[in-house]
């Protein structure tokens, strides 16, 4: 007998597939694992996706065929995944919001929500995480940050992509499963899958 009813799957479905956006140090992974975890929705790492179909770390495919190279695999590991049902969480990386061809797939097709936190908590976090993982960030951070400053032209440069989130939660002070809570809130789902 083969009827299904134990097999896995989210109770209350999303409507379309949720982007999870986020600077260094807001960890997107880490939350939509959460958010996942807590509703029984699908949940994809982009970054993952790619280093597996490419073999190699995003260091080493920037290393061998730069930003292009990276971007052409981002997209169309984007592009391949929006349509799938049902419908999942994908945490893209720290660089994907700088390509604008990233930012016109999520709005067609997703609902991109941005992980925001302060710049200085950021910088603390980020500190803490490359004295315990060097790679960690690599190839964008590959030593700690000195100054709060340091991060600045990075933020930058991903500005405009984090601004063209549908929606910004604040996740400043909040460990990955509060934060994983603050996206539930977000998206009007409980813990559990039952709309809110």
């Amino acid at each position: 007998m083969n009827n299904h009813y134990y097999d896995y799957g989210p109770q209350q479905p999303l409507q379309r597939p949720v982007v999870l956006s986020g600077f260094f140090g807001s960890h997107p992974e880490q939350v939509g694992h959460a958010v996942a975890a807590l509703t029984g929705l699908p949940f994809l790492s982009l970054a993952r996706l790619v280093e597996h179909r490419a073999g190699a770390s995003l260091a080493k495919i920037l290393a061998a065929g730069g930003r292009q190279r990276l971007a052409a695999l981002e997209i169309a590991s984007l592009r391949e995944q929006l349509p799938c049902q049902p419908y999942a969480l994908i945490a893209v990386a720290e660089g994907t919001v700088l390509e604008p061809g990233h930012l016109q797939a999520m709005a067609a097709r997703a609902r991109h929500l941005h992980l925001g936190a302060a710049l200085v908590e950021s910088f603390w976090r980020v500190r803490r995480e490359l004295q315990r993982s060097p790679g960690r960030y690599g190839p964008f951070l590959t030593t700690p940050p000195a100054r709060v400053e340091d991060l600045e032209a990075l933020y930058q440069d991903r500005a405009a992509g984090y601004g063209a989130a549908e929606l910004t939660i604040p996740v400043a002070g909040l460990d990955a499963l509060s934060s994983a809570r603050a996206v539930l809130g977000a998206l009007r789902l409980t813990a559990g899958g039952a709309p809110s």
